[in-house]
C-alpha cells in the first residue's frame, strides 16, 4: 500500500486548554486587583501550557504508514491478520504512541496498539487480528496516533490518510450433492432431472489412431468402411443453473437479517454448483438494472456479488392497494407453464430482477430462488418466471420469524401458491439452517 503522511491536530488537550484559560483568568485578575500572587500563580500555570506544547510539538513525528492485508476479501466470523508498519522519516527517533486503526461497523471492534519507539530511519512493524462479523463492503484505516506529555496537558493527535477497501464476503456451507439435481444438463429446454449418460447421440465415430483402446472399436462401422473405427465421447451439454435473489425493501430493518440469510444461502449454492459443473447465472436488482440478460459468471465472482447487495427498492408492482395485495397471496397467480409476461401485469411494471429471471431461465435448467413475505405481490410476480422446462427452488423467508415475532402465516401462502406452480419451496425462519434447508429441497426432488 502507498505510504502517506498523517494530518495534524493542535498540541493542547483539554486539560492544557483548561489551565491555560485558567492561568490567563488568573493573571487578569491579579494585575486589575493588584494581586502580585495571583499573577505569579497565572503565570506559572502559563509558562506550564506553553512548555508542555513545545515538548510535544518536538515530539511530533514524520511516519509513513504502510498497511498489508493478505487478501482485499475477508470472510464473516473468520480471522484475517493485518499488518501495520510505520517508518520513521523524521530526523530524530519518536516517543511510544498509542494507536487505534479505524474500521467501518461489521468489521469487528477497533484494534488499539502501543506504536514503539522509532530512532530516525528505523521502522516498527505491528499486526492485529480481524473478525468481520458482517457480509459487505468495509474500509480499513486510517491510523490514529496519540501522544501526551507527563502531565497530560499537551495531546498531540495525528490522522492518517491512508485506507483500505475490502470484501466481506459471506459464510460458505458444504452442501450435500443429490444425484436428481446435480446431475441434469440444465440446459437447451432439457429436463433438469436427467441423468447426464451417453448414448448414440452423444458419441461420434472417427478413424483408429495408434494408442486408442481396442474396446473402444466400433465393430459394425468397422465392418461396413472396411477400415477400424473407434466410438468417441462427444462432450456433454454442460448443465445451467439461475441464482436469483429478490431483496426485501426494508433496509436497516429486520429484513436485512433475513437478506444476509438469503446471500449467504445462494452464495452457498453458486459455489456449490460450480464445483459441480454447472454454468452459473445470478440475477440481482444491481445486475437486471442493465435491461440485458445477466452473463455467465463464476462461483467466486457469485459469492463477491452477492456479499455487496444490498435492500432493493420498493417494489412498482406493489404500488397497489393493500387489498389488492392480500387477494395476490391468497390465491396462484402464475403457472409453470408460462415463460412470457403474466396477464393482468404488463412488462412496463415487471421488475428487472424479474425479466431477467425469466429471460434467464426460458431455455430450461436449476432455478434457485430466494424471496421474503414482506411484498406478496412482487413474489408472485418472480415465481411466475419459472418456464416449464426447468427445475425451481425456492426459498422463502419469513420476516417476522427474522425480526423475532411470531409469523402471520404469509410466508406458508406463498410457498404453498409456489408448490401449485411447479416450484419446490420450502419457509424459512432466523433458526433455519442453510444445509439442512439446501437436503430437505433436494431430498423431496429426489422422491
Amino acid at each position: 500500500m502507498a505510504a502517506r503522511r498523517s494530518r495534524r491536530s493542535g498540541p493542547l488537550g483539554d486539560r492544557g486548554r483548561a489551565l491555560l484559560a485558567a492561568g490567563a483568568t488568573l493573571v487578569a485578575s491579579g494585575m486589575a486587583l493588584g494581586f502580585v500572587d495571583l499573577v505569579r500563580i497565572g503565570a506559572l500555570c502559563v509558562g506550564l501550557v506553553a512548555a508542555c506544547a513545545v515538548v510535544v510539538t518536538r515530539s511530533r513525528p514524520r511516519l509513513e504508514i504502510h498497511r498489508g492485508i493478505p487478501h482485499d476479501t475477508l470472510t464473516v466470523d473468520e480471522d484475517s491478520t493485518v499488518r501495520v508498519r510505520f517508518v520513521n522519516r523524521g530526523v530524530r527517533g519518536t516517543p511510544p504512541y498509542l494507536g487505534e486503526d479505524l474500521l467501518s461497523p461489521g468489521l469487528g471492534a477497533t484494534p488499539r496498539f502501543l506504536v514503539a519507539s522509532c530512532a530516525a530511519g528505523s521502522a516498527s512493524v505491528l499486526e492485529y487480528r480481524l473478525r468481520p462479523d458482517r457480509r459487505g463492503r468495509g474500509r480499513i484505516g486510517p491510523v490514529v496516533l496519540t501522544y501526551s506529555d507527563p502531565f497530560g496537558l499537551g495531546r498531540l493527535v495525528q490522522r492518517g490518510t491512508e485506507t483500505v477497501d475490502v470484501v466481506v464476503l459471506p459464510r460458505l456451507h458444504d452442501l450435500d450433492p443429490v444425484r436428481d439435481v446435480t446431475s441434469g444438463t440444465g440446459g437447451g429446454g432439457d429436463p433438469t432431472h436427467r441423468t447426464v449418460t451417453l448414448g448414440a447421440a452423444d458419441q461420434s465415430i472417427r478413424g483408429y489412431r495408434a494408442g486408442d483402446d481396442l474396446r473402444r472399436i466400433h465393430w459394425p462401422v468397422t465392418a461396413h468402411r472396411g477400415e477400424l473405427m473407434v466410438r468417441e465421447d462427444a462432450a456433454p451439454s454442460r448443465r445451467r443453473a439461475v441464482l436469483v435473489l429478490d431483496p426485501p425493501a426494508d433496509a436497516g430493518g429486520p429484513g436485512d437479517r433475513a437478506l444476509d440469510w438469503a446471500v449467504e444461502a445462494l452464495a452457498s449454492v453458486a459455489t456449490h454448483l460450480d464445483g459441480l459443473g454447472y454454468a452459473l447465472h445470478l440475477v440481482t436488482p444491481d445486475r437486471a438494472a442493465t435491461g440485458h440478460a445477466p452473463d455467465l459468471i463464476s462461483g467466486a465472482d457469485a459469492v463477491r456479488t452477492l456479499a455487496v447487495v444490498d435492500a432493493g427498492p420498493p417494489s412498482t408492482a406493489s404500488s397497489s392497494s393493500a387489498s389488492s395485495s392480500s387477494a395476490s397471496a391468497a390465491s396462484p397467480r402464475f403457472a409453470s407453464s408460462n415463460s412470457g409476461p403474466r396477464s393482468g401485469a404488463s412488462a412496463s411494471v415487471e421488475r428487472p430482477a424479474v425479466v431477467a429471471a425469466r429471460e434467464v431461465a426460458g431455455d430450461g435448467g436449476l432455478l434457485v430462488a430466494a424471496t421474503t413475505d414482506a411484498d406478496p405481490r412482487a413474489a408472485h410476480e418472480l415465481l411466475g418466471s419459472l418456464p416449464a422446462a426447468t427445475l425451481g427452488l425456492l426459498l422463502v423467508l419469513d420476516t417476522a420469524s427474522f425480526a423475532g415475532r411470531a409469523g402471520s402465516g404469509s410466508a406458508e401462502v406463498l410457498a404453498a401458491d409456489a408448490v401449485a406452480g411447479g416450484w419446490h419451496a420450502r419457509v424459512v425462519g432466523r433458526d433455519g439452517s442453510v444445509p439442512q434447508t439446501w437436503a430437505s429441497l433436494v431430498a423431496e426432488v429426489s422422491r
